[in-house]
């Protein structure tokens, strides 16, 4: 018989697998972006509100069905599905090169900002629905993902902490804008960013680690607008340029994947080191 650890994994494969095909097809049915493999700015489409819709409906679903899934795994995992499902719909684009090239100004920074406000927007609404699915009985109910008693100010140090350490590691890691460079640095730094943020400001539930990308996306895009000199050659300028280098929709998906696993990971070695001294001091008092 299968234990609780493999068929885990296996459910969470089956909702990454889902998500991804999910979006591919999205992307395929609605020509998202217009011309493949160039333009991925969803705000920049032909017809951008239809666009904005359809992947906000999209992000909705996947998270519902991927919720009843694998929401028996953690309570988000259904939200960690859809967030890695997105990649299969920045596959389909270019890299921030293309956007910059076709762009008349400066303001084509202010609509990149708009674009991953809307974006995380749909995320927060998602996770929300999980909320409810998981008071429906539809998922499972655990600590991490209920709001905890913490006061405001540890939260907003949590999100503080994790977009100082994303933008900083973003800066080392992000040396070009070449999307599967974009989206990896991305992932890695947001996960390395929860696993220093979760052990510095603890709080609960995760949305106060994995919004910070969306600060750190819109830092980059708004140093950006002040050196348009360089959209020319198609290039982000400024000195935080690296952060201007992944799209909304890479911030958007491995940001909060990547944000959330390391959530995952830093709690459970947090719990872990709680009940280690838990059982120290009753065998101390023993």
């Amino acid at each position: 018989m299968p234990s609780s650890y493999h068929r885990n994994r296996f459910l969470l494969l089956c909702g990454v697998i889902i998500a991804l095909l999910w979006f591919w097809l999205v992307g395929k049915w609605f020509d998202i972006p217009s011309y493949r493999g160039f333009d991925m700015s969803l705000l920049r489409q032909p017809h951008p509100l239809v666009v904005a819709l359809v992947v906000i409906v999209a992000i909705l679903v996947c998270t519902a069905v991927c919720t009843l899934i694998a929401g028996t795994v953690r309570s988000d995992a259904g939200l960690f599905c859809t967030a890695l499902g997105l990649i299969a719909l920045a596959m389909r684009g270019g890299a921030m090169r293309n956007v910059l090239l076709g762009a008349p100004g400066r303001g084509v920074y202010y609509v990149l900002c708009a674009e991953i406000v809307m974006l995380f927007g749909v995320m927060v609404l998602a996770s929300r629905l999980v909320r409810v699915m998981v008071g429906m009985g539809l998922s499972r109910l655990e600590a991490d993902f209920i709001t905890g008693d913490d006061p405001m100010d540890q939260k907003l140090i949590a999100t503080a902490t994790h977009l100082c350490a994303t933008a900083t590691l973003l800066l080392l890691l992000c040396r070009s804008d070449n999307r599967v460079q974009c989206m990896a640095a991305v992932f890695v730094a947001s996960l390395l960013a929860s696993m220093i943020a979760v052990m510095t400001a603890t709080t609960r539930p995760s949305v106060w680690y994995w919004i910070s990308p969306m600060f750190v996306g819109l830092l980059g895009y708004l140093v950006g607008s002040f050196s348009p000199d360089s959209l020319a050659i198609g290039q982000a300028g400024g000195y935080f340029a690296p952060l201007a280098r992944p799209l909304p929709i890479h911030y958007a998906s491995t940001g909060v994947a990547g944000a959330m696993l390391g959530y995952w990971f830093a709690r459970s070695w947090h719990r872990s080191r709680e009940l280690a001294e838990k059982e120290e001091a009753a065998a101390q008092g023993a």
